[in-house]
């Protein structure tokens, strides 16, 4: 580096080290955010699939003659085993293990004869894993001999053999739908690592369990016993047995990304399709989770890459913005400099490359240093965009500079002027600026109605789209350049108002704030655009809780609701007397019932229930229940309904051929919280129902603290055994657990993880801008200076500072924030929150009344900013002399 260029960097070390911090953090932030974001996807979809969703291929033959084709050879189950392997499409390929092949007895076979406690029931398997995962604390490894006659030898796990009582040479014989079989436990094994997850689909191999069967619900013990290849083979040989040969494709969810999810569904039904093809055996299954866990991630995914492109690309715009500040703050500082090289002779070109070399000084290296940073923290996997926004702003703030220059050279030789005032109060702005300003308008209008267009079409989902990530950039610029456009004539009120006051630090401050010029521009578009994207998360997110929690009141109908196919009336009173429930209304449900008029009949859902006393203890969900009808016989039907059979005396025939209801129609409810009623139900007074027929169906609680385990324990006592079935699946709702439920979604958590990132860094982001706002004015307030020196007091001159920015600041702020706010609305579709939602619409895109207030804070922030500053400045301008030459130096 040569003298004159060491100087010139020691001279302004403080702007060129201000660009460099800001280009390093910058560089950081576009290394780290997009790759922490993707992150967030890949872990949203693994959190959804699981590490249970295993694919599994089956099927279930003959123990006779082979498996039906399937030769008691076991390499075929070896070669079979590669087989599968090959059908599998690429992506499922890339997310399952190898193959574990098994064969067990379909059927479990009961102990002969029965133990005196209760009933046992095994099944015998052949794991071909498993053989080399355990360790025999007792006894050998089976080994079943080659005579027909032999015995079958099996093992058994220490645990199940423990309490079960067995231990080796212990002889049982197993009996099923043939013919009984004679096993002999030849040793006692032990998972060489019980955390394996292997074991965790085979939990019958390490222990024992208790179930119920049959419809007495009867509790037996159940277990499952190890053979090797040579107990398969006799297996084969020996009573006609259903086998189930079974090929399992265990799914690490570590390898599951957010695109590879996308195509998981589809390579499951590929592989159903391939499965049995070539094979001379039918019925090959294939039975896995993974489409039902994934169904609702498509839409999820799509909505939060909509949603967080659009936060990202604020974010990207006012690191940019802030960026070109500091650069535009170097430029200033030179600018004196290479007026005295322009007047000493140096070229234009001379001139740029000085301004630019200076910039480069602090981009390229801090641009490098910040983006390899911003990799070692290992987000998330690399993302091209972050390579491309760094390159891209960098050549952008390189540009600046000798943009600068070029300009400032043009309009110094149009003008043959060296200082021109720009007042914003008074100047007329040219034609070509009056074009720009419009086509950016234009724009902003055009992207919003293309974007509407794309969502309504299905186009929004199918990732970030560039045009919808621009948009909010659009709309901030286009307002930035209205509120730039109006701001003129407030001030002009203002002036007018505090021209007669005894002080004269608001008319000065007001006047300054008026002669800021085209200066304005860029900070108060990168202030209104930070505080439009943190107004739009703030929306964004109290819309999204606010529709979960209508949604759980609309799913659950009242604080806990029993669902169940019959329960004891008696029931009720249970529930009455648990803590904290305080109120109960039962209803009954019927499916595929016939409602008949004069006019017509349809099909309908019925569900009975009495309307006032659920309205009366529903709390939340009470806007839900539609109001009871004054008519003791009075039925309220769906839209549906309605349309098939109009209004007046009807009938409510049940599936089942008993005596049917008269009613009368007396309107229509659109909607009813609580179990799914279809599109077409009708709902009945419950003092209707009478006899065998008023037994409950659900039942809606009220109460606070309810414990779910205890409501399903009383939902089980009271249900008889013809309805028991429907207790093997959900039963009792909460909205606790269903509002946890919704919440808990894995893209939920990445949405609002990036949100409250995004809300600290455009903080950051607005504070640094407010920064170099006040740099800049505190070198051209020499009128201030002058003052001080005339007598103007520290507390006026920190007056003075704050009105001098209060306006641009306080419009730009309240300007985003409304804008924030609206977005959501201009928006439209593409804020669609219903897959978060179970389908109820965020209609209320509103936040609470605390956030309404962030503008003041925001003001609050800027005014401390301003007074810190101007006390810096201050202290630097000691004595009338450094006052006076405040503005001359660089």
């Amino acid at each position: 580096m040569s003298g004159p260029w060491r100087r010139l960097v020691r001279t302004q070390w403080a702007p060129i080290v201000a660009l460099a911090v800001l280009t390093l953090i910058t560089a950081l932030l576009t290394a780290d955010v997009p790759a922490r974001v993707a992150a967030g996807y890949d872990r949203a979809a693994a959190t959804a699939i699981g590490d249970d969703a295993d694919v599994v291929v089956e099927n279930t033959l003959g123990s006779s003659g082979g498996g039906s084709g399937i030769a008691a050879d076991p390499n075929r189950i070896s070669a079979l085993s590669a087989r599968f392997e090959g059908l599998l499409p690429p992506d499922l390929r890339a997310v399952t293990g190898p193959a574990e092949a098994a064969v067990s007895t379909a059927a479990m076979l009961d102990v002969v004869p029965r133990p005196a406690l209760r009933r046992r029931l095994f099944n015998v398997s052949w794991d071909v894993e498993a053989g080399g995962r355990v360790r025999y604390v007792a006894g050998d490894a089976p080994a079943t001999g080659a005579s027909p006659g032999d015995v079958l030898q099996v093992a058994l796990g220490k645990k199940a053999a423990a309490a079960f009582g067995y231990r080796p040479g212990t002889e049982l014989t197993l009996a099923g739908s043939g013919e009984p079989l004679r096993v002999r436990v030849s040793g006692i094994y032990e998972p060489l690592n019980a955390a394996d997850p292997f074991w965790r689909t085979r939990q019958d191999l390490v222990t024992s369990r208790q179930m119920e069967v049959g419809r007495e619900r009867t509790v037996v013990d159940v277990g499952a016993m190890l053979i090797d290849a040579t107990g398969y083979r006799a297996l084969t040989r020996g009573p006609d047995l259903q086998l189930t040969y079974s090929w399992r494709f265990p799914v690490r969810a570590s390898l599951v990304t957010s695109e590879r999810a996308g195509h998981l569904p589809t390579d499951v039904e590929a592989l159903r399709s391939r499965a049995a093809a070539g094979s001379p055996v039918l019925g090959w299954k294939v039975v896995t989770q993974i489409s039902q866990r994934l169904a609702d991630q498509p839409e999820q995914l799509g909505v939060a890459r909509v949603i967080l492109s659009l936060v990202l690309a604020g974010l990207a715009a006012a690191a940019a913005g802030v960026m070109l500040l500091a650069a535009g703050l170097l430029t200033d500082r030179v600018r004196p400099i290479l007026a005295l090289m322009r007047a000493r002779g140096a070229a234009i070109h001379q001139l740029a490359a000085t301004a630019c070399g200076l910039a480069a000084l602090a981009v390229v290296p801090a641009a490098v240093a910040g983006y390899g940073l911003g990799r070692l923290l290992n987000g998330g996997p690399q993302q091209r965009s972050s390579i491309v926004f760094t390159g891209a702003l960098g050549l952008v703030v390189l540009a600046l500079p000798v943009a600068l220059v070029v300009l400032d050279h043009g309009v110094r030789e149009r003008s043959g002027q060296a200082d021109r005032r720009a007042d914003l109060a008074t100047a007329r702005p040219s034609k070509r600026r009056l074009v720009l300003e419009g086509l950016a308008v234009v724009l902003a209008v055009t992207g919003v109605a293309l974007s509407r267009q794309r969502a309504l079409s299905g186009q929004a989902r199918l990732g970030t789209d560039p045009l919808i990530a621009a948009v909010p950039v659009l709309l901030a610029i286009a307002l930035g350049l209205l509120v730039l456009r109006a701001y003129p004539y407030p001030l002009r009120l203002l002036g007018r108002l505090l021209r007669r006051s005894r002080s004269a630090v608001g008319f000065l401050g007001v006047a300054h704030a008026g002669r800021r010029g085209g200066s304005a521009a860029l900070p108060l578009v990168v202030l209104l655009l930070v505080a439009a994207v943190a107004g739009f998360a703030v929306t964004v997110d109290a819309a999204l809780r606010d529709a979960q929690r209508r949604a759980t009141a609309y799913e659950v109908g009242a604080d806990a609701r029993i669902q169940n196919d019959g329960m004891d009336p008696g029931v009720l009173t249970k529930l009455r007397a648990l803590r904290g429930v305080t109120a109960v209304t039962p209803a009954r449900t019927v499916l595929s019932a016939e409602l008949t008029s004069a006019t017509g009949s349809t099909g309908v859902n019925v569900v009975a229930v009495d309307l006032n006393a659920y309205r009366r203890m529903a709390g939340g969900a009470a806007r839900l229940v539609p109001a009871a009808p004054g008519d003791p016989m009075g039925a309220l039907l769906s839209p549906a309904a309605a349309r098939e059979v109009g209004n007046g005396r009807m009938e409510v025939r049940w599936p089942s051929g008993v005596q049917p209801i008269a009613v009368r129609g007396a309107g229509v409810a659109s909607r009813f919280p609580g179990p799914d009623l279809g599109p077409s139900y009708v709902i009945i007074p419950y003092g209707l129902l009478a006899g065998s027929d008023r037994f409950p169906t659900t039942i809606f609680i009220r109460g606070r603290g309810l414990d779910q385990k205890t409501l399903e324990a009383t939902a089980r006592s009271a249900t008889p055994l013809w309805a028991s079935s429907s207790l093997q699946g959900r039963y009792v709702w909460t909205r606790t657990a269903v509002l946890n439920e919704l919440t808990g979604v894995p893209l939920t958590k990445v949405v609002r993880d990036q949100f409250a990132r995004a809300g600290i860094v455009v903080a950051a982001y607005g504070a640094l801008t407010l920064l170099l706002m006040l740099l800049v004015e505190a070198r051209a307030r020499r009128l201030v200076a002058h003052l001080q020196v005339l007598g103007l007091s520290r507390r006026q001159s920190r007056g003075l500072a704050v009105l001098e920015i209060a306006p641009a600041i306080g419009c730009a702020v309240v300007a985003g924030w409304a804008l924030g706010l609206a977005l959501p609305g201009i928006l439209g579709p593409l804020v669609d929150l219903r897959p978060y939602t179970h389908g109820v619409a965020a209609a209320r895109h509103l936040a609470g009344p605390v956030t309404l207030l962030a503008p003041a804070g925001a003001l609050v922030l800027a005014a401390a900013l301003a007074a810190v500053v101007d006390a810096v400045s201050a202290a630097r301008r000691r004595g009338p002399a450094g006052a006076l030459r405040t503005g001359n130096s660089p």
